[in-house]
């Protein structure tokens, strides 16, 4: 029987929330796509339907009745927790999106918990801050997709209707509210999420909740959703990093990765734009090369180059590199060339798994904050794949990962 719906703007979100419930024991499935079209939670036997919605960069009023649809839809068939995971860095459809979750869910009150104390984001009297930066003044406020242009978290819902009330940190909690209200609940360590949520659940507050990783850690304890942890599987070298984030954190990890001598491959102006280029002598030459180096290094590096040229920027352009980088990766899987990747950006990812035929996802753990282990049935071969959002993580972090690998 399903216990939570945990509905997700991207695939790297789908996967660092839900391995939240995976690494606690509980059965945790993924749902992608056109899956969700027809999903029917009444005959899943998972614990935890992760659904990855892909609402990140669609229209306001889309992604507004996509929740809407997969909310109802849990209702209906009496899911009794639903969980809407937000960006931890604010982007995408937020406020449109918990405002459809409180509007169809009938409920009067939708606690709200945006902060990731474990990556240096927190939450002080509603502003949203990382590294001890307003999130509006660093390299998201700057983002050529979705910029974020307010750290005040009440500025998400300018365009919606409902009550929101920024909740400052004290001991005790409450939810009571005379008409429908969205709580943003101040938050700065572990402890204070902990905290809120247990106070919540006293409160009988956690039919429906919102926020990131931070507080879906401790909900497998509330919602009696632990049954252990899972035991962790190793996985071998080489790894392959492909990275179509132009996310700066991720450009300096991947010129980390330069400094310390591992190979790195570029996805040029030719590669962005010729389709069939891997069909080419050109194209298969640029392939073989990097089979060489898979053989000969335990890092091997893929990504766009520099976040300079401004055809990156074009929404086509990036649709079309992430599914170039797909077709890298499964002609140098189908050769057994290598079966670990490290995938950075949710739409490098979403392009990876359509264009491998995935139809199996099974969340194994956390190895680092917010980078997630999975293993994926891809066609007919099973691959270790790690994921992890543009924006995580230090300049060292895939240099670091590759030295765990045995």
């Amino acid at each position: 029987m399903v216990k939570l719906l945990l509905i997700a703007d991207d695939f790297t979100g789908a996967l660092d929330t839900g391995v939240q419930f995976a690494g606690q024991g509980a059965q945790t499935k993924i749902v992608i796509g056109k899956e969700a079209e027809c999903l029917q939670l009444e005959r899943e036997d998972a614990d935890v339907i992760v659904v990855d919605a892909e609402t990140r960069h669609l229209p306001h009023d889309e992604a507004y009745r996509m929740v809407v649809k997969l909310a109802a839809k849990a209702l209906k068939e009496k899911v009794p927790h639903i969980f809407k995971k937000t960006d931890s860095a604010l982007r995408g459809n937020i406020g449109m999106e918990l405002a459809a979750l409180l509007e169809v869910s009938g409920e009067n009150f939708l606690p709200f918990i945006p902060a990731l104390p474990a990556m240096n984001r927190v939450t002080r009297k509603g502003i949203h801050y990382i590294e001890g930066v307003p999130i509006a003044e660093t390299v998201f406020g700057k983002d050529p997709f979705e910029p974020v242009t307010s750290s005040d978290i009440k500025d998400l819902f300018r365009d919606t209707k409902v009550n929101v009330q920024v909740i400052e940190k004290k001991m005790g909690y409450e939810a009571d509210s005379k008409e429908p209200t969205i709580g943003i609940f101040d938050a700065e360590t572990a402890e204070d999420i902990e905290r809120v949520a247990g106070d919540l659940k006293c409160l009988g507050k956690l039919r429906i909740i919102a926020g990131c990783a931070g507080v879906a850690s401790v909900l497998p304890g509330l919602l009696d959703l632990t049954t252990g942890k899972n035991e962790k599987l190793h996985v071998k070298k080489p790894l392959l990093v492909v990275c179509g984030s132009l996310n700066p954190i991720s450009q300096r990890q991947i010129e980390y990765g330069v400094k310390c001598g591992f190979p790195r491959y570029i996805i040029d102006k030719a590669l962005q734009t010729e389709d069939g280029y891997f069909d080419t002598k050109e194209g298969q030459k640029w392939i073989s090369s990097i089979k060489k180096e898979l053989c000969r290094s335990p890092l091997v590096m893929i990504d766009t180059g520099t976040s300079k040229d401004k055809r990156l920027e074009d929404e086509s352009v990036r649709i079309k590199i992430a599914d170039i980088f797909g077709m890298v990766v499964k002609k140098l899987v189908n050769s057994d060339a290598c079966n670990t990747v490290l995938v950075t950006g949710g739409d490098t990812l979403f392009g990876l798994v359509e264009q491998m035929g995935c139809k199996e996802i099974n969340l194994v753990g956390e190895i680092r904050p917010g980078t997630v282990l999975s293993s994926m049935r891809m066609e007919q071969k099973d691959i270790w794949v790690l994921s992890k959002s543009g924006g995580f993580g230090d300049e060292k972090l895939l240099v670091e990962v590759a030295g765990e690998l045995i």
